[in-house]
């Protein structure tokens, strides 16, 4: 029991650090704010709540790449961050970039379409599939549309965007309440008019978009719903059987 306590506090910690950090902030506020101080910590801060410490965290940090790239920099952090189209052993950028071209955004209305859908489907997401496998799941669909995007993106590219990322939300949105041996209506649904059009649009291009990063990002997401699902089903006894329980020796 003593062992069970202590896994679960360690799987809760990582939602806690930020309402932890927030309250401090928050008392900080209260104590060395003047006279509006206490009323602004009460009334503003203690109201707001960090419901999706991931989805949220890495919004902010695409808008802070967004802004620094505003300084005549652009093309420069754009290349160091991206993932370009050839492969180079070499170079250490190559390696990072499986993970930090989502990061990027070519543009504000980029930034801005990405935002909106990954604030308005993550919070739902990170709360049905909890933030530690929520995190994992991002870097997976960042690793592995970066490498599709070697093996068949065009000549002289290079992907940038978490549209990847915002796909796979999309498609763990809609198994939030599947089970084991169902698939969802609404996911059958989502799969038809998100990922048909996409791939579409990746057989015939109209466009430069990496059609391939979103189908990428939302076949990962498809796989990681079902197989949490999958092993949360299993690890839960059904309906009218009893625990089992582990007899000591």
């Amino acid at each position: 029991k003593k062992g069970e306590k202590k896994k679960t506090s360690k799987l809760q910690s990582f939602e806690e650090v930020f309402h932890r950090e927030w309250e401090e902030t928050c008392q900080y506020v209260q104590d060395h704010g003047g006279t509006y101080g206490p009323w602004v910590a009460d009334n503003i801060m203690r109201k707001l709540t960090v419901n999706a410490p991931v989805t949220l965290g890495f919004a902010l940090i695409c808008i802070v790449v967004h802004i620094l790239t505003l300084n005549g920099q652009a093309m420069t952090i754009t290349r160091m961050l991206a993932v370009h189209d050839r492969w180079d052993g070499l170079s250490l950028a190559q390696y990072t970039s499986f993970w930090t071209h989502c990061l990027v955004h070519n543009d504000y209305q980029h930034l801005k379409g990405n935002m909106t859908m990954l604030l308005l489907v993550g919070p739902s997401v990170e709360h049905n599939f909890k933030s530690r496998k929520v995190l994992w799941i991002m870097c997976i669909v960042s690793l592995v549309s970066a490498l599709v995007h070697i093996v068949v993106g065009k000549s002289n590219t290079h992907q940038l965007g978490a549209s990847g990322i915002v796909f796979s939300f999309i498609l763990l949105n809609s198994l939030s309440s599947a089970k084991k041996g169902e698939i969802p209506v609404a996911f059958v649904i989502t799969m038809i008019l998100y990922m048909g059009d996409e791939m579409v649009k990746f057989v015939w291009p109209t466009d430069n978009i990496s059609h391939h990063a979103h189908l990428t990002g939302g076949a990962v997401g498809a796989a990681a719903g079902f197989y949490i699902h999958e092993i949360r089903d299993a690890a839960t006894p059904q309906q009218g059987q009893p625990k089992r329980v582990k007899k000591k020796d």
